[in-house]
């Protein structure tokens, strides 16, 4: 049967074709019938169109970003909604051109995770002066014409982390030579991961830090760059990074032959930030003693709720949604946050089915329900 499509196919063109000026206009189909889930038809407009979204990616190429690129864009699909991931890899130049062309182009929304912190701000501000929500996640753009932030404390990831080895310095009585992987300098993430951890471990005199040159959050970076130092200054005996570059530390110490599991006099305690997936395999294995919860998940759902919200529902939003952090450890691996697994690196440990991750069950502090139509405002 299939070489008769093409044929069929053809014959109805035509037919269409002749009787398009005789043809009354097709209903615009009914906005419940748009999308699947609890937020079907949100972000359908009165004349049945979709609202469209941009989401102007930081990169691609960690498990991080591509959660947070894909779960956009099953969550905008969700709601009856179009969504399109634009990859700048991390550079400031074409994160720029993106914006200028979208600005041209007039999406309904973006959603902006910024190459850079300040680098950003004459994009933002021009995007929002267009007409244009610009809904900011994760590293903030410094500028108050974003429409919404979504985030978690970045300082608290750097403080639970140092947090740690300030109760194993307790615990050993030893002092600790720590060697902080950057992840990108000039992000006001990394920046803030920063700040918190240097907030709990400068003031104790058992602590010292040497930093790494900057990572651009890439783990091939961080493992190139233990490998230096590590032999250089063997005083050198725990380790700090502020994502998940924990896995290349790993293979470093591998390398170097100095990787010994946790309870090993000999271990090197290794903290991280981010539940990503090969973290979660050190973390088991009882390599890497924890990671500072940072959860794109839960960023992305926050979100596009917020969007959905604002734009599609005409709704109040809070100008921020920032999540606590916490140590994710051996202890608390496996347990259950805003009604599903704590640990989104899990879900990706095969190829994620985006459309069947759970919308999250935030609880009401922070101000973002999920959307649903009988929410829209007249000419919504």
């Amino acid at each position: 049967m299939k070489r008769f499509i093409v044929p069929l196919l053809t014959v109805v063109m035509v037919i269409s074709i002749i009787f398009a000026g005789c043809a009354k206009p097709a209903p615009a189909p009914a906005p419940e019938a748009q999308g699947w889930g609890p937020m079907a038809g949100v972000a359908v407009k009165p004349d049945g169109s979709p609202y469209t979204a941009a989401m102007v990616a930081l990169f691609s190429y960690s498990d991080w970003a591509v959660c947070a690129n894909e779960m956009s864009v099953s969550l905008v699909e969700r709601a009856g909604g179009e969504c399109t991931i634009y990859d700048p890899m991390n550079e400031l130049e074409k994160q720029i051109a993106i914006m200028e062309t979208l600005i041209l182009e007039k999406p309904s929304f973006i959603i902006l995770h910024p190459v850079e912190s300040a680098g950003m701000v004459p994009m933002v501000e021009k995007a929002v002066a267009a007409g244009i929500p610009v809904f900011n996640l994760d590293h903030k753009v410094m500028t108050d014409a974003i429409t919404a932030f979504s985030t978690h404390d970045q300082m608290d990831c750097g403080r639970v982390d140092a947090k740690y080895l300030v109760a194993l310095a307790d615990e050993t009585g030893k002092e600790y030579h720590v060697y902080e992987n950057w992840g990108q300098m000039g992000h006001e993430g990394s920046e803030r991961r920063h700040e918190g951890f240097h907030e709990i471990i400068d003031p104790d005199p058992r602590f010292t830090v040497m930093e790494s040159p900057d990572n651009q959050w890439a783990y091939e970076k961080a493992m190139e760059h233990v490998l230096e130092a590590f032999p250089a200054y063997p005083e050198l005996n725990a380790e700090f990074s502020h994502n998940g570059m924990v896995s290349g530390v790993i293979e470093a110490f591998r390398t170097l032959g100095i990787l010994y599991p946790i309870g090993d006099p000999n271990h090197i305690p290794v903290l991280g930030i981010d539940e990503f997936p090969a973290t979660m395999d050190l973390i088991r294995e009882g390599y890497c003693d924890g990671t500072a919860v940072h959860s794109p998940w839960e960023e992305i759902d926050a979100m596009v709720k917020q969007a959905l919200l604002y734009v599609c529902c005409g709704q109040q939003i809070p100008a921020v949604v920032m999540f606590d952090s916490f140590l994710m450890t051996q202890e608390n691996i496996d347990t259950v946050r805003f009604g599903a697994p704590l640990v989104w690196g899990d879900l990706m440990m095969e190829e994620p089915d985006w459309d069947q991750w759970p919308i999250l069950d935030l609880p009401d502090k922070y101000g973002v329900p999920v959307p649903t139509v009988d929410m829209k405002q007249p000419g919504y």
